[in-house]
């Protein structure tokens, strides 16, 4: 999980430092300014989903892995209050702080 949580960190790293990556960014610090720059919003908006989808999908494969077994009992309201606590307390906006967040909120 160690191992998959580093290529994913640098994989996303690396995507950044890209020009699709900095689009990316550019798009969500004003999305009409990067519109009128020519750059396709809809299609880079639709590549960046599927990416997230594709991490996401990674994540859940890891944790049936863990869990053995995985119901609907186990995503409450309350896990996924917990999950976007991590994100909150590590900061929004960052690679390294919603890990530091999920880190340090585990540790209690």
């Amino acid at each position: 999980n160690a191992v998959a949580l580093l290529v994913v960190f640098f994989f996303v790293t690396w995507l950044l430092r890209t020009p699709f990556g900095r689009i990316a960014v550019g798009i969500r610090e004003n999305e009409t300014r990067v519109s009128l720059m020519g750059y396709d919003v809809r299609a880079r908006k639709t590549a960046l989903f599927a990416i997230g989808a594709g991490i996401a999908g990674l994540a859940g494969g890891l944790f049936a892995n863990w869990a053995e077994i995985v119901t609907p009992g186990l995503f409450s309201l309350g896990q996924s209050a917990e999950i976007i606590i991590w994100c909150i307390v590590g900061g929004l906006g960052t690679r390294f702080g919603p890990i530091l967040g999920a880190i340090t909120q585990k540790k209690k």
